[in-house]
This record gives C-alpha cells, sequence and structure tokens, in this order.
C-alpha cells in the first residue's frame, strides 16, 4: 500500500484583501488536510481572532488600537509556540507594502515561524476586481457580520480605497533582510477567480513541501 507522506511542520499564510476567499479557502484547506492526514494537527487562525476582539475595545483605529493589537497579537503568538510540533497552522492575512504595522505583522509570523523551526508557505491570493466586489456583498461575508465578526468588510467603497492605497505584500522583497536568515520561505500566488474552493484547496496543497 502507498502512503502520501505527511507535510513537515509548516506556517501557511494566506494573504490578500477582503473578499478574495482567504478565510473560505483556509477552512477548507483546514479540512482537507485533517480528512488527507488524520493524525497531522492542523489548526486554523483567522486574522478576525486577533481584529475584532481588539475592534471591540478600540473601535477607532488610532495608536491605542494598534498598540494593543500588538500586545495581543504577541501574547496569542506566544501560545502558539508551544503547541504540537508536528502542527501545519494556517494563518489568514492581509499585509501590504505600504502599511507601516503590516511590516511589523509580517516580522512577527516570521519569528513565529523561526522560533518553532517551522518551513514558510506564504500565498498571495487574488482575483478580478469585478468578481471581488461581488463576493465583498456576497450573503456569506453579511452572515458573518451579523454572526459577530464584526471586522468582516463589506463595503466595496472601503475596498476600493484600499486598492487605491496598498498593494499584496511580496516577501521576496525582503529576502535579503537579515531577519529572514535561517528561514525556509516559499511565496506563490493563486488567483481565485472562477476557481471552486476545492480547486483553490488543491492548489495551495501542492506547494506544500
Amino acid at each position: 500500500m502507498i502512503t502520501t507522506p505527511q507535510p513537515p511542520p509548516t506556517l501557511i499564510l494566506l494573504n490578500g484583501f477582503p473578499g478574495v476567499g482567504k478565510y473560505t479557502t483556509a477552512r477548507a484547506l483546514k479540512s482537507s488536510l485533517t480528512d488527507q492526514y488524520p493524525s497531522l494537527p492542523t489548526l486554523l487562525v483567522d486574522n478576525h481572532l486577533l481584529l475584532d476582539p481588539v475592534a471591540a475595545i478600540y473601535p477607532e483605529r488610532d495608536l491605542a488600537y494598534y498598540t494593543f493589537r500588538r500586545k495581543y497579537r504577541r501574547a496569542e503568538f506566544l501560545q502558539l509556540k508551544d503547541i504540537d510540533p508536528k502542527t501545519i497552522l494556517i494563518i489568514t492575512t492581509s499585509f501590504s507594502h505600504e502599511g507601516e504595522y503590516d511590516s511589523e505583522s509580517f516580522w512577527d509570523h516570521v519569528e513565529l515561524a523561526k522560533a518553532r523551526g517551522m518551513e514558510v508557505l506564504y500565498v498571495n491570493l487574488f482575483c478580478g476586481e469585478e468578481e471581488n466586489e461581488i463576493r465583498m456583498c456576497s450573503e456569506e461575508r453579511r452572515k458573518g457580520r451579523e454572526m459577530g465578526v464584526k471586522g468582516k468588510l463589506v463595503d466595496v467603497g472601503i475596498l476600493r480605497e484600499l486598492k487605491k492605497r496598498y498593494t499584496n505584500l511580496n516577501p521576496k522583497v525582503v529576502m535579503e533582510d537579515e531577519r529572514m536568515k535561517g528561514l525556509n520561505i516559499r511565496c506563490f500566488e493563486v488567483d481565485t477567480g472562477g476557481l471552486r474552493i476545492e480547486e483553490a484547496v488543491e492548489i495551495v496543497k501542492g506547494f506544500l513541501g
């Protein structure tokens, strides 16, 4: 009987603008990996688990908000360093080149991976403008807000402004930074436009070492 080798401990970062399918892909990816490798611990941490509790205390995105968000993230990452070392860790992110806070957050993720001795699979998800805006207004996202995921963006106007100001972070541009030394990171892009979620998941799984 031929068995498929289990993937090594990996931090999978699914990055992209709101509405491109990060959480949907992450959730389906976790389910697929769990089915395929029942004994392999797989953990999903959606970025709204970090954003929403902070926004509940500091609704305005001011200095107090970002200061507490940094503390909250680092406390959570401190706990993640101690989980089962075989774990596949999936985290959704929204890193950009232009955001100062995004840069700091990215390096916290790098430090987490290095502390755990994990490979990093960094995947920028994107889709066409029209499809992105349609997804932004989907029933699933609206239900998410109604169920308490307050950070779920459903305003197309805000999305358009974000895309005018920011671009997805490509880690390849910081590969020469001293902090990247000792990190095994592989970077990919996936156009989710027109893809069924199962197809997107299989593409991401194909990147695993």
